[in-house]
């Protein structure tokens, strides 16, 4: 019996040392997994952010403008942006005149809003020495009044963010790594870069079927009252948040990077009522926007976010506030016209 025990007890005590001895194994393994996982990132960077020293590799394989930008706003083959939403999408940098002109990278983000464009702004103005211009098209949300500015969808702040600690911190994840080995892949040849241009055209392989309800009381042209919506006198004004964070970003470029605030068209359902408080708050901001870039060189401000014949074509439109490219087209060349310093204040 007393042998028994103690050969159980040296069993037991065998088990032990063996688990332990497993476990750290495993641990020291699995860390010393994720230390190289994270070196192989950095070394890599997935989405060029070129903070640290990595391999020499040009461009990314991203279909995520969230991610995408990162690399394309530090781009110098490039010294001009258009920065917005899906509302802002549709500008081709392929159809910009090339003699002398401007080279545009499309950093426009679906779903994003000021903040996140803002934070696409810095970044791109960190990393371009010499700019030739920026194009923000402002939708209806540079028009809110709350401060914070609440974002929709999840945007990665991190990897624009002036503090690499910020980077270090969430670089490594699942996601990072994809895009590593995709990089990695590009690197050798076995993968094409995402188009360096960012131009993503999101009527390709949709049908256009917009058919929009249109109201009973349809006046056959717009009224210029209708078209330029104005707003009382008496009252505090509305205050604009984005557009002040705006001006302070304008505030810190060279004199000579011209800038150009584009209010883009919707359907005309989808614009304010007339004499209505909506109508009068829109004005404004829109005033205010206008103001950012009043006096700037080679600047200033195209408002399509009014009542004009574009707007009640059916035919221009994918759904209320996605236009074709054929108006994308109009915008284009009222751009390359301000950049010019012809006038462009026409529908």
């Amino acid at each position: 019996m007393f042998d028994i025990d103690t050969n159980q007890k040296s069993e037991r005590a065998l088990d032990a040392t063996e688990w332990r001895a497993f476990a750290r194994n495993f641990l020291l393994t699995f860390g010393g997994t994720l230390v190289l996982l994270y070196i192989f990132i950095l070394t890599v960077d997935p989405f060029g952010s070129g903070r640290f020293p990595a391999l020499p590799i040009y461009g990314v394989v991203d279909e995520d403008p969230r991610t995408a930008n990162v690399f394309r706003a530090r781009d110098t083959h490039f010294d001009s942006a258009i920065i917005g939403n899906s509302t802002g999408q549709l500008l081709n940098p392929a159809r910009f005149p090339k003699a002398n002109g401007p080279k545009f990278v499309q950093l426009t983000i679906p779903g994003s809003g000021p903040r996140e464009q803002l934070t696409v702004w810095h970044w791109f103005a960190e990393h371009h020495d010499a700019m030739n211009a920026i194009v923000l098209v402002a939708d209806q949300s540079w028009c809110t009044g709350d401060a914070a500015l609440p974002i929709r969808h999840p945007f990665p702040f991190w990897l624009y963010a002036d503090e690499w600690s910020d980077y270090a911190l969430n670089i490594l994840s699942m996601y990072a790594l994809d895009r590593a080995f995709r990089r990695l892949t590009l690197a050798a040849g076995l993968r094409r870069a995402s188009d360096p241009t960012g131009y993503s055209d999101y009527e390709l392989g949709r049908v256009a079927s917009f058919n929009p309800q249109i109201p009973a009381f349809n006046p056959a042209t717009p009224s210029d009252e209708g078209a330029r919506p104005s707003f009382p006198a008496a009252g505090a004004p509305p205050v604009f948040p984005a557009i002040t964070l705006l001006e302070q970003a304008i505030g810190t470029l060279p004199p000579a990077v011209a800038v150009i605030v584009v209010t883009p068209p919707v359907f005309f359902t989808d614009l304010p009522k007339t004499h209505t408080s909506d109508a009068a708050r829109a004005s404004r901001c829109k005033n205010n926007l206008a103001q950012t870039v009043a006096g700037r060189p080679r600047s200033g401000f195209i408002d399509l976010f009014r009542d004009i014949p574009l707007a009640r074509d059916p035919n221009n439109f994918m759904d209320t506030i996605h236009y074709r490219a054929s108006v994308a087209q109009i915008i284009e060349t009222q751009i390359s016209e301000t950049l010019a310093g012809r006038n462009t204040d026409r529908p």
